[in-house]
């Protein structure tokens, strides 16, 4: 059976039209629209995003902060290993915000978006 990001890639290259159809084995339409955002994802979106306007209030609204003023990627990694020490979600949560506001900041001299479909995207436990 092909992996889920396979089924997916397929049915967007079908979609767009720049490969033909065929038989697809695997997974259901409605089994790829369960993997979307749905309402288990609302708590936490609603966490970052309280977080984001506590943040707004210390620093500042985020456009009015000047490009290399904060060492955002630096500071993401700092909270993950936060959380790594003592497994607070507020942690998470705040390298998330953070890494979103590395994203619209685009500090680092090469930024560039390059999507890389392949190769391992998350390490399994064992």
């Amino acid at each position: 059976m092909n992996s889920v990001h396979d089924q997916i890639r397929y049915r967007m290259l079908l979609r767009d039209g720049v490969i033909e159809p065929e038989d697809v084995k695997g997974i259901s339409i409605s089994e790829m629209k369960s993997l979307q955002w749905g309402d288990d994802w609302q708590e936490i979106l609603d966490l970052m995003k309280n977080r984001m306007v506590m943040g707004g209030y210390r620093y500042g609204p985020h456009r009015n902060q000047r490009k290399g003023q904060f060492d955002n990627v630096a500071d993401a990694k700092r909270r993950l290993g936060l959380h790594e020490d003592d497994g607070n979600m507020e942690h998470l949560l705040d390298a998330a915000n953070i890494t979103i506001l590395a994203c619209l900041k685009k500090a680092h001299k090469k930024f560039h978006f390059e999507s890389i479909d392949d190769g391992v995207h998350a390490t399994e436990l064992k």
